[in-house]
């Protein structure tokens, strides 16, 4: 036996009438011309052979071949003969460039639609959560300045009584800096006279 590397060796190196050649050329083919040339020597090598299960291995051999390159949903004839694999190589490989190309354009385009689908995805769950977290930070502040509101308001009722308390609630309704309430605070321990504290207020609010 002798290993024969059928990627490297010339196929001018084998003889013509030698089935090998077939082999390598049909390996070593990368374009349809390259497939052309070896489809239409096919005939002449195989025909001279004398073997017929020796025919019958080669047409099963070069279906099984261009089933693996076959376009998706294209079915191959049954071929009985050598003359039948020539004109099938003939006819599809004039048909099967312009499928493999559709082919590509719609993969192409799924996987476009998938990445943008996916990015899609992303950019709206990345701006959801920015959005859920600028809305959680706000409703907790807001909520915070509202407990500090009536943490005023109540130790001005329990200081000043609760028409002091009502007044202060008023004047609290629209301060929305928690610097400010702390000072309202200050100021609510400082004053001595429920008059002295709402004018004090007055001030800051007015500031």
């Amino acid at each position: 036996y002798l290993v024969i590397e059928e990627q490297h060796v010339a196929v001018d190196a084998v003889p013509s009438d030698n089935l090998m050649g077939t082999v390598i050329g049909l390996e070593q083919s990368h374009t349809e011309a390259d497939l052309m040339r070896v489809g239409n020597a096919l005939p002449k090598r195989l025909d001279r052979s004398e073997n017929v299960e020796l025919r019958r291995v080669f047409i099963d051999w070069i279906r099984s071949s261009m089933e693996q390159v076959r376009p998706a949903g294209e079915k191959l004839p049954v071929m009985n003969s050598v003359k039948e694999v020539q004109m099938t190589l003939q006819e599809r490989l004039r048909e099967w460039p312009a499928q493999w190309m559709q082919e590509g354009r719609e993969q192409g385009l799924e996987q476009g639609r998938k990445q943008g689908l996916e990015q899609g995805l992303e950019r709206g769950l990345e701006q959801g959560l920015e959005r859920g977290l600028e809305q959680g930070l706000e409703r907790g502040l807001e909520q915070g300045l509202e407990h500090e509101r009536a943490l005023l308001c109540r130790m001005a009722a329990l200081r000043f009584g609760a028409e002091t308390s009502e007044r202060l609630a008023a004047l609290l309704a629209n301060i929305a800096d928690p610097d400010q309430l702390a000072d309202i605070g200050d100021r609510l321990v400082q004053c001595r006279a429920d008059d002295e504290f709402l004018a004090q207020v007055a001030l800051v609010t007015r500031s």
